[in-house]
């Protein structure tokens, strides 16, 4: 089963940034973020699902509207794309009711009594990504964001010894996993960190050790001191980021969707220079998506822009270099690209093909 257009769509734009320290929440229901929110704060990607609606986009995500489990997950989901997308508190909106026991405000009664303990200590995890994401900034019971995100992250490990043994457990090594691969782009500065934080902390023949609030200082420190190095910072603002990913993916399994490997992964930041041999698309994007793998045309996703654009309208061509490999797309007359770019916008050949055909559509017909 295909995700949703919105939600292939929201996936791709989603990123840790900590050039700003704090990003103070509003604390309010999803009702009034709407209004409070400035239009201009909302990435692109995110106002499909925003002018749809939270509780529609759950029940369009869910497969089984039957199965209570499977909606919790996919209010995990969500939540987690939101914050994935800055929106931090509509993140704090959904999982409130599945991590707190009490009713609130801003997110309502509490739906933990009928959820599972899998759900709660998922849940949990992302209530503390959430509040790594609010940083220095005050919030709720006068707590700052990183103090808050440790409260969480150790009730995630307490409601996860509940499901230890469970299937459906919380996913620490796969986050483990991912954050130590990740390291080895970043250089000696990442890699002695995991060593530290992830080796030594859980003992050398733990695979399965992964402590989030070593990775919350992390993100504090990186954010908040002039002299940490820009490497350091990138690995930091990446492994957040994949940390999310990772869970996002096991909330987005346990809904029932089969992701293919390496679909949530961000390897295509890590694509260079290559060989010079050249992939043309002529009749239609589908063509293209035949001819090149998925990280590549990620990669190429992301290097389209307003300059691209000028080539496309002044030779119907354009060379997109240091991808894997040098890539030339030779466009049709500018009706028959609009056609082309409506039918990828409609159909969503693969993940990555849909932002492509958005951008270069919009640019081309504002």
């Amino acid at each position: 089963m295909k995700l949703p257009l919105p939600i292939s769509s929201a996936i791709t734009s989603i990123k840790w940034s900590l050039s700003l320290p704090s990003h103070p929440m509003y604390y309010e229901p999803l009702s009034s973020l709407k209004t409070l929110r400035p239009p201009n704060a909302i990435p692109t990607t995110m106002k499909p699902i925003i002018e749809r609606g939270a509780i529609e986009t759950i029940d369009d995500l869910t497969l089984n509207p039957e199965d209570t489990y499977c909606r919790h997950n996919a209010m995990i989901a969500l939540a987690l794309i939101f914050l994935g997308n800055g929106l931090a508190d509509e993140a704090h909106d959904l999982i409130t009711p599945l991590s707190w026991s009490e009713d609130t405000y801003f997110g309502g009664p509490t739906l933990c009594p009928r959820a599972n303990d899998p759900v709660v200590a998922m849940a949990s995890y992302a209530h503390s990504l959430l509040h790594r994401r609010e940083g220095f900034a005050q919030g709720e019971f006068g707590m700052m964001g990183y103090q808050n995100a440790n409260y969480w992250a150790s009730a995630t490990r307490s409601r996860g010894d509940k499901c230890m043994n469970n299937y459906n457990g919380l996913p620490y090594e796969k986050v483990r996993e991912a954050v130590l691969e990740l390291s080895t782009e970043f250089g000696i500065e990442a890699e002695t960190w995991c060593n530290q934080h992830i080796v030594e902390e859980g003992g050398i023949n733990n695979d399965e050790y992964w402590e989030t609030r070593a990775l919350h200082k992390l993100c504090a420190s990186v954010s908040k001191e002039d002299n940490v190095s820009k490497g350091l910072k990138e690995f930091a603002e990446k492994a957040a980021e994949v940390e999310l990913r990772v869970l996002l993916k096991c909330c987005l399994e346990r809904v029932g969707y089969e992701l293919e490997e390496g679909s949530m992964s961000t390897t295509s930041d890590a694509i260079h220079t290559a060989d010079t041999q050249t992939v043309t698309a002529k009749a239609n994007p589908a063509v293209t998506s035949q001819a090149v793998d998925d990280d590549l045309a990620q990669s190429i996703c992301n290097k389209v822009s307003s300059a691209h654009i000028g080539g496309f309208q002044s030779s119907n061509a354009v060379t997109l270099r240091r991808v894997t490999p040098t890539v030339t797309y030779h466009y049709l007359p500018q009706q028959e690209w609009r056609v082309a770019c409506w039918d990828a916008l409609q159909s969503n050949y693969l993940q990555w093909a849909t932002p492509v055909a958005m951008k270069a559509y919009k640019l081309l017909y504002p």
